[in-house]
């Protein structure tokens, strides 16, 4: 059965839309079967991250029922299988989000798991994705206000009677200043399932139009978020050897035309 899981936030800036990507890439890297849905219907990115920002088939013009939504499925040359957003003013205006819960509905089969990228917030567009799903995943940064604001999308959340696997602890630096994992774990009253470095390889693989754990595998953002992933199947996470890992990644980046 297709599981369905919710990246969400409780404001923008703190890192969900590239949490989304590359939990699917590290997934992914799991030989698992994952699509990446872009659902932040007013600013879809997923798109715009990875060059398909384009698309004439996307999840807006599924939505309005011009399509059935697994036409709107594209495979990026990194592995994932992505659903992305239209860009169009027109679009987001025009969407249809209630019809969001039979979209989902048509996916299963799909994929082994669905992670939908949310719209930040706990608006009318966040409300529509949480009540879709059955699992979500909260986003945050280590700072006060952050954290202060996750604590309704935690709420939201148990509102709707969906279970939350854990808080993604995002663009972390270590500065003495940034609130600790368990004050983080005690506020929100969930554990801590991920901790992200702040890494300059995120900002280069957005550059290049790709998941940073498929572009820069052995950079210390692409670890976490592979630790991640086998948080959320239940499966060891063993990092691979410096040469293993060359030889694999270094293959797989000229299939595509990224590597010499």
């Amino acid at each position: 059965m297709t599981k369905f899981v919710a990246v969400v936030s409780a404001k923008g800036g703190v890192g969900k839309t590239s949490t989304t990507i590359n939990v699917s890439s590290a997934l992914e890297w799991f030989r698992r079967d994952v699509i990446a849905m872009d659902a932040n219907f007013a600013n879809p990115d997923i798109g715009i991250h990875l060059g398909a920002e384009l698309m004439d088939k996307t999840i807006h013009s599924a939505l309005r029922g011009m399509h059935h939504i697994r036409e709107s499925i594209y495979l990026h040359p990194s592995g994932i299988k992505i659903i992305p957003g239209s860009i169009s003013y027109d679009e987001a205006r025009k969407v249809k989000r209630d019809n969001l819960g039979n979209i989902i509905l048509d996916l299963v089969g799909s994929a082994e798991i669905v992670i939908v990228d949310s719209t930040p917030g706990l608006g009318e567009d966040a409300t529509s994705v949480i009540k879709a799903v059955d699992y979500v995943l909260i986003v945050t940064t280590p700072d006060l206000c952050s954290v202060s604001n996750s604590i309704k999308m935690v709420n939201l959340a148990r509102e709707f009677g969906k279970m939350i696997l854990g808080i993604v602890v995002n663009r972390v630096e270590g500065h003495e200043y940034e609130l600790d994992l368990d004050n983080i774990e005690m506020l929100l009253g969930n554990r801590v399932v991920a901790v992200i470095p702040e890494d300059k390889n995120i900002k280069d693989s957005f550059h290049k139009k790709n998941p940073v754990v498929f572009i820069h595998p052995k950079s210390p953002s692409s670890d976490a978020f592979k630790r991640l992933a086998s948080e959320l199947i239940g499966e060891r996470y063993v990092k691979l050897a410096k040469k293993e890992e060359d030889s694999f990644y270094t293959l797989a980046k000229r299939a595509v035309g990224l590597g010499r």
